[in-house]
């Protein structure tokens, strides 16, 4: 088994927030983010945090190595679930979707929790809630930016 291929993760040591990832290569994914960041041009979550606290607040950590590549979607939806990195954490959407239809962009924390508890409470993907809403205010002439 390649000792490479899994699912890890980030932690920001200051707050307690966790990102979960699957790579094929574990390392050099750690590498690109961090270069990403760095940069400014991380995961819109990560960046924010990053530019506040800096690099030391950050662990990084493997959480399991995996064997079939066809396994890391399945095991990162699992451990994104677990750590609830979605709502708590980093991530934007599972790795997954299960037939739901995600945003592929992340909302901020203010406002992710909020768009997921009622986009479910209408039986709508977050995505759908969102076209829903674009639709009701374009229909009111009302602006959507």
């Amino acid at each position: 088994m390649e000792k490479n291929k899994g699912i890890y993760m980030i932690e920001n040591k200051a707050n307690g927030m966790v990102y979960i990832g699957k790579s094929v290569n574990i390392n050099a994914r750690f590498k690109s983010h961090f270069l990403e960041l760095g940069r400014g041009n991380g995961n819109k979550k990560i960046q924010k945090d990053y530019d506040i606290y800096g690099l030391d607040s950050f662990e990084t950590k493997i959480l399991e190595f995996v064997e079939a590549s066809d396994d890391l979607a399945d095991k990162e939806t699992a451990y994104i679930q677990k750590f609830n990195s979605i709502i708590d954490g980093y991530n934007c959407r599972p790795a997954k979707h299960e037939g739901y239809n995600y945003v592929t962009t992340c909302l901020n924390n203010k406002y992710c929790k909020t768009v997921l508890e009622t986009a479910k409470k209408e039986g709508l993907s977050v995505s759908g809630w969102l076209r829903k809403i674009a639709i009701e205010r374009i229909e009111q002439n009302e602006s959507i930016l």
